[in-house]
C-alpha cells in the first residue's frame, strides 16, 4: 500500500528543486525524511566519477534494478552505491560486482529496453522484488522515488499515473529531475505496493507517442521480467 504522508515523513519546509522534468507548472517532488520504511529502504543512490548520479532498487539479495543508460561506459569498480541513503547514519554502502544492461539496450540502444541490473559482491540488507506489470496498472496510482542532482543526499518523491503505454514503454506524470533515471515506478492501492517499471527519461515537450509534458518509464512486461529472472538465477549459482 501507499504509505501515508506522515509515514513517508515528507519535509514540508524543504526547498523544491528547480523545474526540471515537471509535468505541470510547479515541481511537486517532496523530500523524504526517513528512508528506513519499505520499499524506500531498498532504493539506491548510484554515484560514479564525473560526477554521475543515478538511482536504482535492490530487487534481490545481490541485484539492483536500474536504467540501462546508467551502466553505459561506467565499470562496476567505479560505482559508489548507497542503499537507503537519506543523509542519516542508517544506510548501507554496497559494492557492485558486474553490470548487466539489457542486450537490446547495450546493442541497438533500443529505448524499449533501457534497463539493466547491477550484480552485487555481497548480500544487501533489504530488497523489494519486481512484479510483472498488468493491464490494471494502466489506471493505477503510481509514485517514483529516487535521487536527483539538485538534492543528491535525500530521496525525492512524486505521485502520478501512467499515460499512453505503448509496448514496453509508458509515459508517467510524476515529476523528476536528472539523477532519478533508474528510480522505481511503484503502483499502489490500499493493499499493496508493486514495482512495475523503471523511470528512464525526462521529457517536457511534445512528441508523437507521448503528447504533452510527460516522463517515460520502461515497464516490467513478461519478456523483461523473464530476462531479469534469468540474470538473477545465473548470478546466484
Amino acid at each position: 500500500m501507499m504509505p501515508r504522508d506522515d509515514d513517508l515523513r515528507f519535509d514540508p519546509d524543504a526547498p523544491l528543486g528547480p523545474k526540471f522534468w515537471s509535468t505541470g507548472p510547479v515541481d511537486d517532488r517532496r523530500r523524504v525524511r526517513d528512508a528506513s520504511i519499505r520499499p524506500l529502504n531498498s532504493i539506491c543512490r548510484l554515484i560514479a566519477p564525473g560526477p554521475l548520479l543515478g538511482s536504482g532498487t535492490v530487487i534481490a539479495r545481490r541485484a539492483i534494478l536500474t536504467a540501462g543508460h546508467n551502466l553505459q561506459g561506467v565499470a562496476h569498480t567505479r560505482w559508489h552505491i548507497d542503499q537507503g541513503f537519506n543523509q542519516t547514519p542508517q544506510y548501507y554502502p554496497l559494492k557492485g560486482a558486474r553490470e548487466f544492461p539489457h542486450p537490446r539496450w547495450s546493442g541497438a540502444r533500443d529505448p524499449n529496453f533501457d534497463i539493466g541490473l547491477v550484480a552485487l559482491a555481497e548480500d544487501a540488507p533489504t530488497s523489494f522484488p519486481s512484479s510483472v506489470v498488468s493491464e490494471d496498472d494502466a489506471d493505477a496510482s503510481i509514485y517514483v522515488c529516487g535521487y536527483s542532482l539538485d538534492d543528491p543526499n535525500f530521496q525525492r518523491f512524486d505521485v502520478g499515473s501512467l499515460t499512453n503505454a505503448e509496448g514496453n514503454v509508458a509515459g508517467h506524470t510524476c515529476d523528476t529531475a536528472p539523477g532519478q533515471s533508474g528510480s522505481p515506478v511503484l503502483a499502489y492501492d490500499n493493499n499493496s505496493t508493486r514495482l512495475i517499471g523503471v523511470h528512464v527519461y525526462g521529457y517536457a515537450e511534445l512528441d508523437d507517442l507521448f503528447p504533452g509534458p510527460v516522463n517515460k518509464a520502461v515497464l516490467l512486461v513478461p519478456e523483461i521480467v523473464e530476462w531479469i529472472d534469468g540474470i538473477l538465477q545465473g548470478s546466484e549459482n
